[in-house]
């Protein structure tokens, strides 16, 4: 190893993970990685790496070769699996390599082969050239991330859309399908909202239906769903609720609402919800959008005795009797 000056350290300590068994070995490339403007975890051997990158991730793994490291590259490139969506460059290094154990490296999905003694300019360039491509990895992944984020929500309100909701809705069905739970749908819609638009415009509706996703977020658990279903249309799923814990939330939510004041500037209105309840076993769903018609068909008839007020699908006048669970450490944030 040459005992060049540190070069061109990188703008932060990046963090490399080496994986060697020979001691000396260890200290050279060590020493090296240190000059190249690196943080260096020395570990023995595969099992000692699986569980470092458990605990944190690198920014770059290198490997040790002292003879064939055929054998071992199935190992170290099932790594991929652990990191899951991150990518570290994993970079091997050899007192010597021939073509064909290179080329099988670089297939089995090794980013580098590098040999020894390094020159420091090369390896310092060579290694923060894999830093540039990591970095633009990630700002791609975060990119991505962020986008279907953004897909699954609705702009005006910042509950999830329709889409997230059916995605979501058709997941607990298939999961009440196999566990034989209990899973019930609220469909919410607000009374009369276009008279809101024409007496005080549609900045003020549109503030008063991002007030009412609030209500609507506060009065839920972290493990509902709530989403705006369309215009001034609203849906929940409850999983693990029954028929008549739904119910004894949906009269909460129109209480609540019914109880809010609405206003903003000189504007100032009082609103009112009707909502229609209704649970798979309930209403025989046979898959996820017949639930979704069962509570539809259950807001219609809350609507027609008068709206302000909660209906529950098959049923005549029975009174909520399940409390549904409220535990203000899970609600939603």
């Amino acid at each position: 190893m040459s005992d060049d000056k540190p070069i061109d350290p990188a703008p932060h300590v990046a963090d490399a993970f080496l994986v060697c068994s020979d001691a000396t070995a260890t200290t050279g490339i060590q020493d090296a990685l240190t000059r190249a403007g690196f943080s260096v975890l020395p570990l023995k051997n595969f099992a000692a790496l699986r569980t470092a990158v458990r605990e944190r991730t690198p920014d770059l793994i290198i490997l040790h070769a002292n003879k064939a490291f055929g054998p071992e590259l199935a190992l170290y490139t099932s790594l991929r699996s652990v990191l899951e969506s991150k990518f570290v460059p994993l970079v091997v290094v050899a007192d010597s390599c021939p073509p064909e154990e290179e080329a099988m490296a670089l297939s089995a999905g090794v980013d580098a082969v590098l040999l020894m003694p390094f020159e420091p300019m090369v390896l310092s360039a060579r290694l923060h050239s894999l830093l540039r491509i990591k970095a633009l990895h990630d700002e791609l992944t975060d990119a991505n991330t962020r986008f279907q984020e953004l897909s699954r929500i609705d702009p005006g309100t910042g509950l999830y859309n329709r889409r997230h909701f059916f995605e979501r809705l058709e997941q607990e069905f298939e999961r009440v399908k196999r566990h034989k739970e209990n899973l019930s749908v609220i469909m919410l819609d607000v009374d009369h909202f276009k008279e809101v638009n024409d007496t005080h415009g549609h900045l003020f509706g549109d503030y008063v239906l991002r007030l009412l996703a609030g209500i609507l977020q506060n009065t839920s658990r972290r493990i509902d769903v709530v989403a705006r279903y369309g215009g001034e249309e609203f849906a929940f799923i409850l999983p693990s609720t029954t028929i008549w814990a739904a119910a004894s939330l949906a009269e909460r939510i129109r209480r609540t609402v019914a109880e809010s004041v609405f206003e903003k500037d000189d504007a100032r209105m009082l609103i009112t919800v009707s909502l229609g309840v209704a649970e798979v076993k309930q209403c025989m769903a046979a898959n996820s959008d017949h639930i979704v018609m069962c509570a539809d068909k259950a807001l219609l008839k809350a609507k027609a005795q008068g709206r302000n007020r909660m209906a529950v699908y098959g049923a005549n006048d029975r009174t909520a009797s399940a409390p549904y669970t409220e535990d203000k450490s899970s609600r939603a944030e």
